[in-house]
């Protein structure tokens, strides 16, 4: 009894749990939070040695906080737990095919692939030429049945809108459903020049920019999203090299415009037009499949903390179940399975989207620690996302974090950054080759540098 009080005792004031060597590192680490953080502010931490199977440390590591994008940790591991079904795009005709003309329309049936680009576009359109298809004597129907209406997840900021990192989510998803803008400065007080990509009619585009010029504002690539037009306007100094991306208002309807304008670069007349449908014909005939295995959704997710990717796991997750009108939480389940599978109890936690951009997500550090050794015991699973992990001072999220530092190329992990919140969870390497699991949750923070620097000293802790 005496035992057990002492061990919740030590649990509960953030005491080291393991080793001699140990044994200073719960003071350092309030040194950390003194010297970094604000005292408004507040951090969960847990770290659990996988080598030894001993935890290391945690502090209010069973306080549920709000986890950004380290969210996409635990649908990454859920994706590969349940084998979550590779991402489908699929041609289809409806008619007859003669004299190089199709009598009839073509079905475009939507998978919500995250990384249907131009290649894959390109491959639709090889397609429809390689039937002899030179005139279409119908329309081009794209199939949205998918998934619900809604193109956003619970919880997600409307005025978040137009940035690319929060897309309108439509089973026909087509360059992530936004618009890349380069500009570059010209001779002072000239507009600067700009390039955007991909080139199509589905947007417009107002040059307001000014080379060089500071009293031209603050360089600003945006478009006329409440009044949901896809209007782009870029205005502002553009003193240097710039680079900003935008979303476009209705990704559907994005996608098959630039299909219609591809087969019409490709001499293949269209007499009709293109819109959405929620259903293809039984009897239409298949023209092509293009499939996107899960693994190749899951670098950019984590690696580049690719928001649409994370929504997209979630439907591909609930196919197993449903194939029509697919809504979050129909994949959400699968987390709260993931959860029970660990033996954890999912009502302890709130799980509203699968790339952690909603505030209503509510998890706590120990449930990510308790889920990366999950992984970690999994050889299918761990080999899987340890390489799709951003490496410290190498690539990903982290490229630019913890060079110069014992933590260099040891940290292998996935942050997260929203408003006030800022995480870091994953595997870090320490100086005798053990693995440790770690889960850093800072909350309530008006400025992310401080957790960030906080993060980052903490994590060369656990390397040294």
């Amino acid at each position: 009894m005496i035992k057990s009080f002492c061990l919740t005792l030590i649990f509960l004031l953030g005491l080291p749990l393991v080793g001699s060597s140990q044994t200073n590192i719960s003071e350092e680490v309030s040194q950390l939070i003194d010297k970094y953080l604000p005292q408004s502010s507040e951090v969960g931490i847990a770290v659990y040695n996988l080598t030894t199977n001993q935890w290391v440390y945690k502090h209010q590591g069973h306080k549920l906080s709000r986890p950004a994008s380290t969210m996409k940790l635990i649908t990454a591991i859920a994706a590969l737990t349940y084998d979550a079904e590779p991402f489908e795009t699929s041609l289809w005709y409806k008619g007859e095919i003669k004299d190089e003309t199709l009598h009839g329309d073509l079905y475009i049936i939507g998978g919500l692939d995250p990384e249907f680009g131009n290649t894959k576009m390109d491959q639709l359109v090889t397609a429809v030429s390689a039937q002899g298809i030179k005139e279409i004597k119908g329309n081009i129907y794209g199939d949205i049945s998918l998934k619900d209406s809604l193109y956003w997840g619970t919880g997600w900021g409307w005025d978040d809108n137009p940035n690319s990192y929060q897309p309108y989510i439509s089973p026909l998803m087509y360059n992530k459903g936004k618009v890349s803008v380069i500009a570059k400065p010209q001779a002072q007080g000239h507009k600067a020049k700009l390039i955007l990509t991909p080139e199509t009619s589905y947007y417009t585009l107002t040059n307001q920019t000014q080379s060089k010029n500071p009293s031209a504002g603050k360089f600003k690539v945006t478009r006329k999203w409440l009044e949901n037009k896809n209007d782009i306007i870029v205005k502002g100094n553009v003193d240097r090299y710039r680079v900003q991306e935008i979303n476009m208002q209705n990704s559907g309807h994005y996608f098959l415009h630039v299909f219609c304008e591809k087969l019409s670069d490709n001499y293949i007349t269209i007499n009709g037009g293109y819109q959405t449908t929620e259903s293809t014909p039984t009897d239409a005939e298949l023209i092509c499949t293009i499939n996107t295995p899960i693994e190749e959704v899951l670098t950019a997710l984590l690696k580049d903390s690719d928001n649409l990717n994370g929504e997209a796991i979630l439907v591909a997750l609930a196919k197993r179940d449903k194939r029509k009108h697919i809504h979050a939480q129909d994949g959400v389940k699968y987390i709260e399975q993931l959860v029970t599978l660990i033996g954890d109890d999912p009502s302890k936690y709130r799980f509203a989207d699968g790339c952690g951009l909603s505030s209503y997500n509510l998890i706590s550090a120990n449930l990510l620690v308790e889920l990366l050794k999950y992984s970690y015991r999994d050889n299918e699973i761990y080999d899987k996302i340890l390489p799709a992990l951003p490496v410290s001072g190498i690539d990903g999220t982290l490229a630019y974090r913890m060079k110069s530092t014992p933590a260099f190329r040891k940290i292998k992990a996935k942050t997260g950054t929203i408003n006030a919140i800022s995480t870091l969870a994953g595997y870090a390497e320490n100086s005798k080759g053990e693995i440790l699991a770690f889960a850093i949750l800072n909350q309530n923070i008006i400025k992310s540098i401080h957790a960030r620097r906080f993060q980052d000293a903490l994590c060369s802790l656990l390397c040294r």
